[in-house]
Parts: C-alpha cells; structure tokens; sequence
C-alpha cells in the first residue's frame, strides 16, 4: 500500500513530539504525588510494570482492531486523569495504562508507515529519553505542567484531523519455528541492552545526566538512520563492538559516553527486526520490545550492581544473538 509522503513526515514529527511531552508528564505525575523515599521506589516499580508490561497485551488488541489514533488519544487522557485525580493510589495505575496505550498506539502507527526501516522508529523512540530528563528537572524546580496537556490534546486532535489512519496491508510471514526463535534472539538482546543499561556508574562529572540523556538520544535517532544507510547488520556489530571497548574505559567520561552513544544504537534495529518478522502483528511486536525493557530493567531494583569488565562479555553475547538474528532473518525470506 503507497502511503502518503508528506502525511507520514508529518505524523513522524508530531509522534515524535508528542512521546517527549507524554513521558515528560508521566515522569512528572508520578515524581510530583509521591514524595516519600520510602514510598518512590515501590511505586516507580508499579509504574514501570504498568507502562511497559502492558503494552504486550494492549499490542495484540490494538492488531486486532487497528485504530492507533483512537488508543493515542485514550491513552493521553488517562495520563491527565492521573495528574488530575492528584491521589498517589489511584494515580498510578492511569498513568501507567495511558503511557502504555500512547506508546502502542503511536509506535504501532510510525512501525506500519515505516516500510521496514529503522529510521521513523529511532526518531520516534529517541524522543522519550529527552521527555524523562525534562520530567525530572521540571519535577526539581516544582513547575506546573498543566498547559503541556493542552499541547499535547491540540497535537492529537491536529493529526486526527489532518492524517488518515493507517491500514496494514502485507503479506504475513508464516510465524513457526524459525521465525519465533528469531524473534526470541532478537528479545534477548533487548533485555541484555536493558540490564547493562541499568548498571550505575562510579565517575561523576558536570552535567552527567544531561550528557547521558543526549547520547541515549543521539545513538537511537542515529541508530535508524545509519542503519538504513550501511546495513542493519553491519552498524549493530560495528556499534557494539566499539562500545564493549568504550565501557573498558567507563571511569573516563568520555569512553563512558561514547560507549552510551554507540550501545543505543541497536534499539531502533531490534525494534524494527522483530515488526519485520511479525509483520502484521507490529503492535505485538512493539509490545515485546518493551517487555523485554521491563525484564532487563528490573534487575537494577534488587541489586546494587555496577559497571565492569562484565559489560564487555555481555555486548559480546547480545552480538551474537542479534548476527544469528539477521541470519536466520535472511533465510526466511
């Protein structure tokens, strides 16, 4: 199905926009009404649950029904009711619903116009690693946030109005042996690229969580493109080669941050490799991505675990899974 150009920048730039003031607003709901240490954790741990898990089942509606806009919109109406209810035990659970529904809703639309490359799916996602570190600063100095949810709704209505609804249309893979084990190679790599992501650092320097929330950035808006560009398979080896060597360094700053540029890389590949294989499954397939996130991730919640020569074995590991990927990708096809 040819889609229209311009209407697909559009959405692109709008989605994009829009998944930084969404997880902007989640971040800053759920820091602003839960005050106590004690408490922050526990309910960053259900946030998190919510809002990533979620989006496994809420994938597989959303295939079945194909109304991406319609789930969008629901979502960022949940996040407000959340703010609004102003009450940290009925909060959480609509916030985290309503960023789960967002992220399917607008990811499963940028993966079917994205016509099996990289790059609309590393901007889109890059924009929310922007949206968390504003969240936390807005959430430091105390700001109130209530005319973001305007622009966020006035976004909304802009795009429903303007851009027509996507329709799946392309042939399905036969989805058995092979392209399960591919898919499950590819959600590996994603919960390794999660576990390291969440091991702490020990070197502190100027503006650190600025300068790493811009190299989370880079890599995953770079990441798409350049693979686009050179090859899927070809920028993850190169990406996570040199970044496992970076990490051998991280106590210098600037090895630590080149090693962060380079390992984000891989999430728009991953992404769009596991759409790829499930083809018309693709809110299914954003659903896993992010499961695989919430697994990896959990771990930094019971242990104290920091960087080390570990990482490298690690980023070795997660190479040769996503190259046996690609290989049997290739196969399939």
């Amino acid at each position: 199905m040819k889609r229209n150009k311009k209407e697909t920048i559009l959405i692109l730039i709008l989605a994009s926009a829009l998944h930084l003031m969404v997880d902007l607003y989640s971040i800053y709901t759920v820091g602003y009404l839960v005050k106590s240490i004690e408490e922050k954790l526990m309910f960053i741990m259900i946030y998190n649950l919510l809002a990533f898990s979620l989006q496994l089942p809420i994938g597989l509606i959303s295939d079945k029904i194909n109304k991406n806009f319609k789930i969008t919109f629901i979502g960022c109406i949940l996040i407000f009711l959340s703010y609004w209810l102003k009450e940290k035990t009925l909060c959480i659970f609509p916030v985290g619903i309503g960023n789960a529904m967002f992220h399917i809703g607008m990811g499963r639309e940028i993966l079917i116009r994205s016509e099996k490359r990289a790059k609309m799916p590393g901007i889109f996602v890059s924009t929310g690693a922007i949206g968390v570190y504003l969240g936390q600063q807005l959430l430091s100095e105390e700001k109130n946030i209530d005319v973001l949810f305007l622009i966020i709704i006035l976004l909304l209505f802009f795009i429903i109005k303007k851009c027509t609804e996507s329709i799946e249309n392309e042939k399905e893979l036969n989805i058995k042996g092979k392209a399960i084990f591919c898919v499950l190679l590819f959600a590996i790599s994603i919960g390794i690229r999660a576990f390291v992501g969440g091991l702490r650092v020990e070197n502190n320097f100027e503006n650190k969580l600025f300068i790493m929330t811009m190299a989370i950035f880079l890599g995953k808006f770079l990441g798409g493109i350049l693979s686009d560009k050179f090859g899927m398979e070809t920028i993850t080896v190169v990406s996570l080669i040199i970044s496992a060597i970076s990490f051998l360094f991280y106590k210098n700053n600037y090895f630590l941050v080149l090693g962060l540029f380079l390992f984000n890389m891989t999430m728009p590949i991953t992404l769009t490799m596991i759409s790829n294989i499930l083809n018309n499954n693709k809110g299914f397939a954003f659903g896993i991505t992010t499961f695989m996130l919430f697994i990896g991730s959990s771990f930094m919640y019971f242990n104290n675990l920091y960087m080390g020569i570990s990482v490298v074995f690690l980023l070795i590991i997660q190479t040769i899974l996503m190259v046996c990927g690609f290989y049997i990708y290739k196969n399939m096809l």
